[in-house]
């Protein structure tokens, strides 16, 4: 059954680190998406995973930096969503192991993990609807303490 997706409002961000493979041992980038203004969280800062549904010119932005984003298929349920895949070995590093394991890339526990990962902004002006997982609870983690673009800090070196 089709569930409507949910609106997402600017900005949003690219949040990005490198991690070997779990096959190959290839370093590998991996990539999410923070969504800081999502108007049915309430003020939540969200990480999104699982995304199984885009607006095609954000899949193309992100994938224009990180072309080994990309649609895909699952091993287990064999449902498709967009996912970082290996530029060794193009096998699928599944988004469980992305955002939901204790020392996952994108669910740090604490601002010195947040620190590793990189955040840019998107350029997007409008309003878009996404299918995917909302991740709650460390968004603000990572907004607040992952480097930006160039190096420096986010959020804390401005207040």
């Amino acid at each position: 059954m089709y569930k409507p997706g949910t609106p997402i409002h600017p900005p949003l961000y690219l949040v990005h680190t490198r991690i070997p493979c779990e096959r190959c041992r290839t370093d590998m980038p991996v990539v999410a998406l923070l969504a800081p203004n999502v108007p049915s969280m309430k003020g939540e800062i969200i990480i999104l995973s699982e995304i199984r549904e885009m607006p095609h010119a954000v899949a193309q932005a992100i994938r224009q930096r990180f072309p080994n984003f990309r649609l895909t298929r699952t091993r287990v349920g064999g449902y498709r969503y967009y996912g970082n895949t290996c530029p060794g070995c193009s096998g699928l590093y599944d988004d469980f192991y992305l955002h939901c394991e204790p020392d996952a890339p994108f669910c740090p526990m604490t601002g010195e993990e947040a620190e590793r990962l990189t955040l840019e902004p998107m350029a997007l002006e409008e309003p878009f609807t996404v299918r995917a997982n909302l991740g709650m609870g460390i968004g603000d983690l990572i907004l607040y303490h992952a480097k930006r673009g160039d190096g420096t800090h986010a959020y804390r070196e401005q207040g």
